[in-house]
């Protein structure tokens, strides 16, 4: 029995557990992952690259998130000390017709806070790119590169670090509403027969995203079809041609982005993709068929009315695909010295693209709630679509889903709670002085008055004084002590004291006694709780 339930153990869904166990982890949440080990998809089959944010219209979603996640994603590396490399990318313009859209993806950039934007001439492409050849470039020099795999990897460690549970060969078949069990009213079923109880969901489904949010009353639309992505592979001689990220300028008129050229971490240089229907959801090579995929993809108006639109373009993506010197030909507009003789066939990824039904792709970030007024309705979030840049922005997306989860399912009552009598703890505690003084001033006003001798007043109304203070004082002081000791324990997140007292020992540890000039006081002591305990309940 789970307080939250994440499906897909992709980079968004390990980001998002990550981020909401980080936040709150009293919470308990289980992720769970249809293969036997996550990042097996999407997020393991991608060229490697850290977008800055250039291309994505300004306003959206998806710009501020990049541009954010970029920051994010560069911090979280050094600190976890994950490899990267920041090799910049060049947008190049092989002729003077691109010109207009180049300034024009230039002027976007700029408009989204991509940080150190440039145009250079000819002679500085030749600078960065000794190889490369073009009119004008748009150079962006922290574009860098990394294995996502291997960072959904560390999210997961993150999150099993902070309490959360990893369930991996768990397909999700079935989401229906818990008849016998009104707190845990969500039964989420796997395709081996296991069943997991929770309060909430977040599905995170990549490329069958649309799948489930069918199973809890939503609507497949906007429709999932998967577009494989084919990459050559520069022979590891010919790898000296490329130092960094080589992309052309998109073509407006076109869905897909085009051929480019990407290092990968281990020396490798990737060549495309190229853009076709695959014909499973999970479908790499020509041969991965699944008729029922296939004819979903088929019969979805929204995928007929593209086909038709980009009939022509589609059908040279499949011919590229089949005979490699068609996109060598586009790649020598960037580098000539490239020959057929220097590629041979490399891997594929699928991308999951998100449909609307008049064909129109979906290039926004889409979350959605289940709909009707069910508890698998009312208590289900949907990432519905996070289609590139989505790796690099994973962590923004995490504090997205994160902020969204407490607003709309009001997930962290309990830590509110421990804030709350936190604060009941001084009230009480100045209560009780307060009660004290008061008490006595009306019980015996002598006390306060001047009108016996100093000495008598002194010893008759301090001991009456002190009395009085150590019944109130005691009292108040306890129940406020006692309430500020129980809030911390709700802030920790601790299931007992002994998991408290290692909580506080490992944010507190012993300073050397053998170290006279850095010695704590009392009031260090003090600081560093209310900071502990300001983390503990940070929203």
């Amino acid at each position: 029995k789970y307080d939250l339930l994440v499906i897909g153990g992709g980079i968004v869904g390990a980001a998002s557990a990550r981020e909401i166990l980080q936040r709150r982890p009293n919470l308990k949440v289980g992720l769970v992952e249809k293969e036997e080990r996550v990042a097996q998809h999407q997020s393991g089959h991608n060229s490697g690259v850290i977008h800055a944010g250039i291309y994505y219209k300004p306003g959206t979603l998806k710009a501020r998130l990049c541009v954010e996640g970029l920051k994010m994603s560069y911090d979280y590396f050094d600190r976890r000390n994950i490899p990267y490399k920041k090799c910049g990318k060049l947008i190049v313009a092989t002729d003077e017709g691109q010109l207009k859209s180049l300034d024009d993806l230039y002027a976007r950039g700029m408009a989204n806070g991509v940080p150190d934007l440039q145009i250079v001439d000819g002679d500085k492409i030749a600078e960065i790119e000794p190889y490369c050849q073009g009119v004008r470039a748009i150079w962006s020099p922290h574009t860098g590169i990394v294995d996502w795999q291997y960072v959904t990897e560390c999210y997961v460690e993150d999150f099993v670090g902070f309490g959360g549970m990893v369930f991996t060969n768990f397909n999700v078949v079935k989401i229906e509403e818990s008849p016998d069990d009104p707190e845990y009213p969500i039964n989420v079923h796997s395709k081996s027969i296991k069943r997991i109880q929770t309060k909430y969901v977040l599905t995170c489904g990549g490329l069958h995203s649309d799948k489930l949010a069918e199973m809890t009353g939503g609507s497949r639309s906007p429709r999932i079809v998967p577009f494989r992505g084919e990459y050559l592979l520069l022979r590891p001689e010919k790898c000296n041609l490329v130092r960094g990220n080589i992309y052309p300028v998109p073509d407006p008129r076109l869905p897909f982005l085009g051929v480019h050229f990407t290092p990968r971490m281990d020396g490798s240089v990737w060549l495309g993709p190229n853009a076709v229907l695959a014909f499973k959801r999970e479908g790499y090579t020509w041969g991965d068929v699944n008729p029922l995929d296939l004819l979903d993809a088929l019969m979805y108006p929204g995928f007929r009315k593209l086909a038709t639109k980009y009939m022509s373009s589609g059908v040279q993506e499949m011919m590229r695909s089949i005979f490699i010197g068609m996109q060598v030909r586009e790649l020598q507009k960037f580098i000539p010295e490239v020959t057929e003789f220097d590629i041979e066939r490399g891997p594929a990824g699928v991308r999951a693209q998100a449909l609307d039904p008049d064909g129109n792709l979906v290039d926004d970030f889409v979350f959605e709630r289940g709909s009707g007024k069910s508890a698998v309705a009312q208590r289900v979030l949907h990432c519905r679509n996070a289609p590139s840049p989505g790796a690099t922005s994973s962590l923004a997306i995490g504090k997205v889903i994160a902020d969204k989860l407490a607003e709309e399912f009001k997930l962290y009552v309990a830590p509110a709670a421990g804030v709350f009598l936190s604060a009941v703890a001084g009230v009480s505690i100045l209560a009780g002085f307060s009660r004290t003084i008061m008490s006595a001033k009306k019980t015996d006003p002598s006390v306060f008055e001047n009108t016996k001798p100093a000495n008598v007043a002194l010893l008759e109304g301090g001991s009456r004084l002190a009395m009085r203070a150590l019944g109130w004082g005691t009292l108040y002081s306890v129940v406020g002590v006692g309430a500020f000791c129980y809030g911390c324990w709700k802030l920790s997140g601790a299931s007992n004291m002994d998991e408290f007292k290692l909580k506080v020992k490992e944010k507190f540890p012993q300073v050397p006694r053998n170290d006279p000039p850095k010695s704590r006081t009392d009031f260090d002591g003090l600081t560093d709780l209310l900071k502990y305990l300001s983390t503990w309940g940070k929203e």
